[in-house]
């Protein structure tokens, strides 16, 4: 059986990279690779490796990075710090702070990781200054500052 694998090489011919891969892609400043199906990413100006070859997709968004595996999210900055563990169904990004899902429930975090208000509300709405948060059907409302401190209804 015959494989076709790619290596990236520098001016001076060296494998930059260090190793084959069934297909390598440039995209967004990054170098999307792919190995035995799942993909990893490294950095176009150094070729330090950022995330192994272990997701199933990559995605960008400004300078962070979603990894999804099984359905489910992980967020990383872009020298692959990781924000959030792999284990939402969804990560919406605000300007003070990170909405995610799982199941029938939502959370906010801060851009470090830590829990702003847990994932145990049925919504969550941010606004500029305050968030939203209902428990329920939406009758139970409390609002939130971005500290996670609730502020008198």
């Amino acid at each position: 059986m015959l494989k076709i694998e790619q290596i990236l090489r520098n001016e001076k011919g060296d494998n930059v990279l260090g190793e084959s891969f069934e297909q390598i892609q440039l995209k967004n400043g990054f170098i999307i690779v792919k190995k035995e199906g799942l993909k990893g990413l490294y950095r176009i100006d150094n070729y330090k490796k950022i995330l192994n070859p272990e997701w199933d997709e990559i995605r960008f968004n400004g300078k962070y990075i979603f990894a999804e595996r099984y359905s489910q999210i992980a967020l990383f900055d872009s020298d692959g710090k990781e924000i959030l563990h792999c284990e939402w169904d969804r990560i919406l990004l605000y300007e003070k702070g990170i909405l995610v899902s799982k199941g029938n429930q939502q959370g906010f975090y801060s851009y470090t990781g830590e829990a702003i208000l847990e994932c145990n509300w049925r919504r969550i709405e941010p606004y500029p200054k305050v968030m939203l948060a209902f428990r329920g059907n939406g009758a139970k409302r409390v609002t939130f500052d971005y500290n996670g401190t609730q502020i008198q209804n």
